[in-house]
């Protein structure tokens, strides 16, 4: 569109180009053609008054001075058409004028002259024959090729608008024409673009949401289930588009979103194999605890054993401690014995040795009976 204006604005000027052509030559040059020649047509009358008046001095002088104020305004137009000649044509032909009309001013001062001797005859024959033939034979010729002249170039030029004006709609027309073909080929091109990248992001964003969140989504389902065998695996696509418009932007924020949430998958597969080790090493341990407690029921059973051991000996600790104090009861009586008199003391005394030996026997057995219950303990 912009071009079509430019185009359209530039015809425009070459017809106005025309149109002010038209204005200023042809048209101010026609009119001042017709007042040259009018003025011309006056100064001759002026003449023919003149030659009536010879003899007449007041008359002559009042006629010339006419005839110079007329002559004054042909000098000032032709001096102002010759300035707006721009073209060769017509410089020629204002140059057979200008020429022909110094001859008739030539033949103008001997008619004055004859005029003011009062040759009247002779000022007559002049103007009528000599000076009516450059007149007749030569100016106005000049003055109608240069107004024919003016009248072509004006048709030319006419001529030249109209071509214009009509080649100008042609090509303005060709111009819109291809305008609206440009345009609609642009909206086709923007449509295809707008609905391709609005279909490749349908179609990732329909793809991430049936195949990757799906299965992430299943996945954590069965782990929170104890299963620790579903797999995930990222089949979502990036888009391919790098460009500064909201498209561009949009791509970038589903491009990032399908980063993190294959950074949640990696994650998941950590979890899933740190869980599968852990279970691991609990299996391993609880194992490991099933072999240590039929140990300790092992263990538990010689303990028993040895508890039993233990209240053996505690009852054969029981009977050497009640045969300890017996002897110690024996002990006693000796020594009461042996208050009594001397030949019961002697055997008191050895009665007492005896049971001081059975003690110490008795208290050497409780103390094995103790280590052995140590050991087994």
């Amino acid at each position: 569109m912009l071009a079509l204006g430019v185009f359209a604005i530039s015809r425009l000027g070459q017809m106005d180009k025309v149109t002010i052509t038209i204005v200023s030559d042809p048209l101010p040059g026609s009119i001042a053609i017709g007042t040259i020649n009018g003025e011309m047509r006056q100064f001759r009358l002026y003449e023919f008054n003149h030659v009536l008046a010879a003899g007449q001095p007041v008359l002559l002088q009042d006629i010339e001075q006419a005839m110079s104020e007329s002559l004054s305004k042909i000098e000032e137009h032709l001096k102002e058409y010759e300035a707006s000649i721009h073209l060769e044509d017509d410089r020629q032909n204002f140059s057979q004028l200008k020429q022909s009309w110094e001859r008739y001013l030539q033949r103008h001062a001997r008619l004055v002259e004859l005029d003011r001797q009062g040759k009247g005859n002779q000022a007559e024959s002049l103007i009528n024959n000599e000076m009516k033939n450059i007149f007749l034979g030569e100016i106005v010729p000049a003055l109608k090729r240069m107004l024919d002249w003016k009248e072509s170039y004006g048709k030319q030029l006419s001529a030249q608008a109209g071509r214009t004006y009509t080649q100008s709609r042609l090509l303005i027309l060709g111009a819109m024409l291809a305008a609206v073909l440009i345009g609609v080929l642009l909206s086709w091109f923007i449509a295809r673009y707008i609905t391709g990248t609005l279909a490749q992001v349908v179609e990732r964003m329909e793809t991430l949401r049936t195949g990757d969140i799906t299965s992430l989504q299943q996945a954590m389902q069965a782990m929170g289930n104890g299963d620790l065998t579903a797999s995930v695996q990222s089949t979502a696509q990036t888009i391919s588009l790098d460009t500064k418009d909201e498209f561009g932007v949009l791509a970038k924020t589903f491009n990032g979103m399908v980063e993190q949430l294959r950074a949640m998958m990696d994650g998941y597969r950590q979890a899933q194999v740190s869980l599968r080790d852990a279970v691991a090493q609990i299996a391993q341990n609880a194992h490991f605890v099933s072999s240590t407690s039929q140990q300790l029921a092992a263990s538990t059973e010689q303990s028993g054993q040895a508890s039993n051991e233990i209240a053996r000996g505690s009852e054969q600790l029981a009977q050497q401690a009640t045969e300890a104090a017996q002897a110690m009861d024996n002990l006693d009586r000796a020594i009461r014995t042996v208050q009594q008199g001397s030949e019961t003391q002697r055997e008191a005394a050895q009665q007492a040795e005896d049971g001081m030996k059975q003690a110490a026997q008795a208290v050497e057995e409780v103390a094995r009976s103790a280590q052995q219950m140590a050991a087994s303990a």
